[in-house]
């Protein structure tokens, strides 16, 4: 049977950098970033380019603990940090409230956009608009309230076997933890083959550089044919247990025949 993955993988690149022998200092990260992929989206034929913390539906994960209106919440949430352009790029649609703007930087309220699974689950179903809520943090640590901006369709995380669980997207360009790499999802204007060779130039280009660029949807078949394997895998050795209990069983009534 086909499973809605919630999302538009078609034609969708995954383009993820590491610059750790770029020579960045710390607290450069976000300005070489943020250049770089303006950089990125002012190349010919790329479209939309939006910055992802969890690349989707390719095994990896981030979750935390939750609190709203003070009282901490059974289950953890899935969590990532996009750009604003997420949504429209991987066909994800904000069917409430709006998006990530320009104006959600550092510095401005905390922004998020939750799924209607979050809004079921977490606000009983309430107008989300305007709520707030933080996670859970380390004693004496005082955790950053993010406002609910906005509320995304319903779409799976890490898996296209996932149930669909509650998520919070947070704003890429409110991060404050950066580190040397970055992940970008791309959907180009024109065919992916035209412009996967700039993408990879893009890190030639720059010292110290590496990137690896695949397709969404490649990554969503070999996640389906890792499972196929498994299941045919776990089929084989079923056989082969009964054959070789057959065989025992076999072997101790030879024995007191």
């Amino acid at each position: 049977a086909n499973i809605d993955p919630g999302m538009e993988t078609d034609g969708v690149i995954v383009a993820e950098y590491d610059y750790r022998r770029a020579g960045v200092d710390e607290d450069a990260h976000a300005s070489y970033q943020r250049e770089f992929i303006a950089r990125l989206a002012a190349m010919p034929g790329v479209g939309q380019v939006s910055r992802v913390a969890i690349v989707p539906l390719s095994g990896s994960g981030w979750n935390q603990g939750l609190y709203v209106d003070g009282q901490l919440q059974t289950g953890y949430p899935l969590i990532n940090r996009v750009d604003g352009s997420y949504f429209s790029l991987v066909g994800s649609p904000i069917v409430a409230g709006r998006s990530f703007e320009p104006y959600d930087v550092p510095g401005a309220p905390n922004a998020a956009v939750v799924t209607e699974k979050f809004v079921e689950r977490y606000l009983a179903g309430r107008d989300p608009i305007g709520r707030t809520f933080h996670f859970d943090s380390a004693p004496g640590e005082t955790p950053p309230l993010y406002t609910v901006v906005g509320v995304a369709r319903n779409a799976r995380y890490s898996d296209v076997h996932d149930d669909v669980e509650p998520m919070i997207y947070l704003a890429a360009e409110q991060e404050t933890q950066y580190g040397p790499f970055v992940s970008v999802l791309v959907r180009p204007d024109v065919p992916a083959e035209a412009v996967t060779p700039a993408l990879v130039a893009a890190a030639r280009d720059r010292a110290g550089v590496l990137a690896q660029v695949t397709m969404l949807s490649d990554t969503v078949k070999q996640t389906l044919v890792r499972e196929r394997l498994m299941a045919a895998l776990a089929g084989f050795f079923g056989v082969l247990a009964a054959a070789l209990a057959g065989i025992g069983l076999y072997g101790v009534i030879w024995d007191t025949a």
